[in-house]
């Protein structure tokens, strides 16, 4: 059996697994059952059901980061002079960042429920921040160690991170749309006023 796909079963079970039941409630010995492999093939793979949930986080976190990368490269809005162009500019690349959540939310579930929801979503925020950091300092050539940069990025992905926990908490009841909107509202005041601060 092909390496890969081994692994990939065995996680592609947990993971439906884990939408109906705790990690502890499930036995290495029914995944090997019904993925077609011994124990001791399992762990040639993993060491425990942790391991395999730490391999999910793992997996979603590179999907996460590849994202983040391939959106950061250049945001042109930074450089927007009115509220609108800032909007306009913004808006699909925080739609594609709030349709990875939404499509990405059983996984999400499982695991905020199978380890710390604020360790896992105070993960996701420091991986935002840093890109977004990143991406201004390079925009402006400006030092990533300057304090009110700091302090200003700090506020702005907190807000984001805020507004994401709580669509989470409600069972996203809002639309991705609905939730662009309410993080574009709330970014535009804050960084504007950054670029504005940055720009004199």
């Amino acid at each position: 059996m092909n390496n890969k796909r081994t692994a990939d079963q065995i996680i592609s079970y947990f993971l439906a697994e884990l939408q109906n039941k705790p990690l502890d409630k499930i036995s290495i010995n029914e995944v090997s059952r019904k993925v077609g492999i011994s124990r001791v093939t399992f762990y040639r793979y993993f060491r425990n059901k942790q391991d395999v949930l730490d391999t999910l986080l793992e997996q979603f976190l590179v999907e996460f980061d590849d994202l983040l990368k391939h959106k950061f490269t250049n945001i042109e809005a930074f450089k927007m002079t009115t509220t609108r162009a800032f909007k306009q500019v913004l808006f699909d690349y925080t739609l594609d960042l709030v349709t990875f959540f939404y499509s990405n939310k059983s996984r999400i579930k499982i695991l905020t429920e199978s380890s710390d929801e604020v360790a896992f979503m105070d993960i996701l925020h420091s991986t935002y921040y840093n890109y977004f950091v990143r991406s201004l300092t390079d925009t402006f050539s400006l030092n990533q160690n300057d304090q009110s940069l700091i302090n200003y990025s700090l506020y702005i992905t907190g807000g984001v991170k805020s507004i994401i926990e709580e669509w989470y908490r409600t069972d996203y009841i809002q639309s991705p749309e609905e939730i662009t909107n309410q993080i574009l509202n709330m970014l535009t005041t804050s960084l504007q006023e950054l670029l504005n601060k940055i720009k004199k």
